[in-house]
């Protein structure tokens, strides 16, 4: 029987293997082994349960996965002696795609972060006007927030339910699609209508090794970590802003 370590990094590969199946039909144990920088033959004996592994390659293959903060620890702190070696996860919930679906459109989150500022009122004409959306739009997503439990209510006050919110990663969703979509849109009004000192936009073209990909998607999400802390660290948070970031490709 697997021990909790093996079970948890087993069933992790297994999730992405099976993910990229979905996007390519075509895609091969092989080419999962190539991208996680190990033989065939032990991906085959490690997905079987035949071969069990070390907390060093575990850290090895949630590098090439480019797992999420939250799933990493979650994975690497099943190894008995998990040391420091892990970064510090950052406190996620995760948002099922069922959840996001419902609130997939981008004022939700911005509601959500909103609330942290320090002038929020628990107001639909007043969240409207902040955000620029209308007061019946700001209304809804309050409801959906509070009954889907990411918000309630204290002592009449709205709260938080969690500190930071993600969604599902790594499968295709076309809520997640939409909202990326969203995002993509919100940014080249920002880039038409914001001063250059509200916002910052840059772009490098770069010609790059595919195999690099996986440690560069977990370096962005460090990087987008680090720089939310830094960004929300106690201070006179007056402003809600979306910070994204784009890596995809250009030549086919």
């Amino acid at each position: 029987m697997e021990t909790s370590s093996q079970a948890a990094i087993s069933t992790v590969l297994r999730q992405a293997f099976v993910a990229s199946q979905v996007k390519n039909p075509a895609y091969s144990l092989r080419s999962f082994a190539k991208r996680l920088d190990i033989s065939p033959s032990a991906l085959s004996e490690i997905l079987s349960g035949k071969r069990r592994i070390s907390k060093k390659l575990a850290e090895r293959l949630a590098d090439r996965l480019a797992l999420d903060p939250e799933k990493r620890q979650a994975v690497l702190g099943a190894f008995a002696g998990a040391t420091a070696a892990a970064p510090a996860a950052v406190a996620y919930e995760t948002i099922d795609a069922d959840k996001f679906a419902a609130i997939a459109e981008w004022y939700h989150f911005a509601i959500l972060s909103l609330m942290e500022t320090k002038d929020f009122v628990a107001d639909t004409a007043w969240i409207g006007a902040r955000l620029n959306i209308r007061v019946r739009d700001a209304a809804a997503a309050l409801e959906r927030l509070e009954r889907l439990g990411l918000v309630k209510r204290v002592r009449n006050k709205l709260v938080l339910t969690h500190a930071r919110f993600t969604s599902t990663d790594g499968v295709l969703n076309l809520s997640l699609q939409r909202a990326h979509a969203a995002n993509l849109a919100l940014a080249q009004t920002s880039l038409a209508e914001d001063p250059v000192e509200t916002r910052d936009f840059c772009a490098t073209m770069l010609a790059i090794d595919p195999d690099k990909l996986p440690e560069a998607r977990r370096m962005i999400r460090a990087f987008s970590d680090q720089l939310a802390a830094f960004l929300e660290a106690p201070g006179k948070q007056t402003e809600v802003y979306s910070l994204a970031l784009q890596l995809f490709p250009l030549s086919h």
